[in-house]
């Protein structure tokens, strides 16, 4: 709802040509999401992909301007570390594992501030220093996130808990 919010807000304060691009089911089971489509400005501009195979789903992060990712419950924050690695700018909340994910790779608001999730979306979109800074640093953030890496840090805590 905070996103469908913003992107109107957004739409009505910036000249572009975006679309929402949202991958997963249509308002996942949600009142007050379907009320606030119905009620955009810019609705013929939302597009709901439903379900996406991997390799689609690869094509669509990877060709977006940006990823905007307002979850305020998340265990880690997949899509995140798959824009980042794509060179896709974040934008996500401040909740749970997401700065922890992203650390200075990303733009933050509060998953319910529509204010400040429209402030990060004209600044990233206005400002090309910062959006070229964004995917840079995603790129580097992201190489955290692979299966040596993770291996190699499983292995060293390993040898730190049996030498003590």
């Amino acid at each position: 709802t905070t996103l469908l919010k913003a992107f109107d807000a957004f739409k009505k304060t910036s000249n572009n040509d975006f679309a929402l691009v949202i991958v997963g089911h249509k308002y996942w089971g949600n009142e007050e999401m379907e009320e606030t489509y119905e009620n955009m400005t810019f609705q013929h501009k939302v597009i709901f992909t439903g379900h996406l195979p991997q390799n689609e789903l690869i094509r669509v992060v990877g060709s977006a301007f940006a990823l905007v990712f307002p979850s305020y419950y998340e265990g880690f924050g997949i899509p995140i570390v798959e824009a980042m690695q794509s060179g896709v700018p974040v934008i996500c909340s401040n909740a749970t594992v997401h700065p922890e994910i992203a650390e200075d790779a990303a733009l933050y608001f509060e998953p319910h501030n529509v204010d400040q999730l429209v402030h990060q979306m004209v600044q990233l979109q206005t400002d090309q220093d910062q959006y070229n800074s964004l995917q840079s640093k995603g790129l580097q953030r992201a190489r955290h996130f692979n299966w040596d890496f993770t291996a190699e840090t499983i292995w060293k805590t390993v040898l730190k808990v049996t030498a003590e």
